[in-house]
């Protein structure tokens, strides 16, 4: 009897307009309650220069780092995603 086939990873874009904190925020939780199921990547489509520091320390509180890297402009095929979830104010 062989292995069954590992199931495939939904892939979920979050996309907010600066990618500073709402969609890093919902990429983290998703990470964090989904584990190994999901592939959850954010962008924005007008990028802030950095990462808001209030989403930094709001996650922190709750047990969850937020990466540090720079926001990520959404130049990503939609069709790469399983869902994109836009995320407005």
């Amino acid at each position: 009897m062989s292995e069954p086939e590992p199931a495939r990873r939904v892939r979920v874009l979050f996309v907010s307009k600066a990618d500073a904190a709402r969609s890093r925020i919902a990429a983290a939780w998703l990470h964090s309650i989904g584990g190994d199921r999901f592939d959850a990547q954010n962008a924005g489509t007008d990028p802030s220069s950095e990462l808001d520091p209030d989403a930094r320390q709001v996650m922190h509180e709750v047990g969850i780092d937020l990466p540090v890297e720079a926001p990520r402009s959404l130049r990503l095929r939609a069709q790469d995603y399983d869902l994109m979830i836009v995320l407005r104010p």
